[in-house]
């Protein structure tokens, strides 16, 4: 089951990543490396990538919304290609690093925000949901809610 959820999660992440490039650019199909206009945005995202290899996902995407010129939608096209590269790696890299598709999907809808879209555009409705998703388990092993339910019955 959560290789199939996971599945889900990688389609989402590239279905999310094609909508802001058709959106945005007019261009229906995955971003590449070819859409970056200059060699130092080749080089930014080169160096994003090499500390995203080195185990520096959280840093490197740091440096992303640290650097990033909001107002230059070339920077768009570039995190669009780090998230995709993230989104390429195994889930077994990703949580070695401290790093979840969770994540990835977040900061995609972070940085489209930063641009202008809106996160429900994404299907994603707020971070508390988000975080509600990844740290909680609604259901026990049984298929119980977890927690004490209360008779409506039973006195306090």
């Amino acid at each position: 089951m959560v290789i199939y959820y996971n599945d889900y999660i990688i389609r989402m992440i590239n279905d999310m990543t094609r909508m802001i490039m058709k959106l945005v650019f007019n261009i229906d199909m995955m971003p590449s490396d070819d859409m970056l206009e200059t060699e130092e945005q080749k080089e930014a995202l080169l160096r994003l990538r090499g500390m995203a290899d080195e185990g520096k996902i959280n840093e490197a995407e740091n440096r992303l919304f640290e650097t990033a010129d909001y107002g230059d939608l070339s920077d768009l096209k570039m995190a669009l290609l780090f998230y995709s590269y993230l989104n390429n790696m195994t889930d077994e890299c990703l949580e070695e690093h401290n790093f979840c598709r969770k994540e990835i999907e977040r900061g995609l809808a972070d940085i489209a925000q930063k641009y202008g879209l809106d996160k429900s555009l994404m299907g994603i409705e707020d971070d508390d949901a988000l975080a509600d998703e990844e740290g909680s388990d609604a259901l026990a092993d049984e298929g119980e809610p977890v927690g004490e339910i209360e008779d409506e019955n039973s006195e306090i």
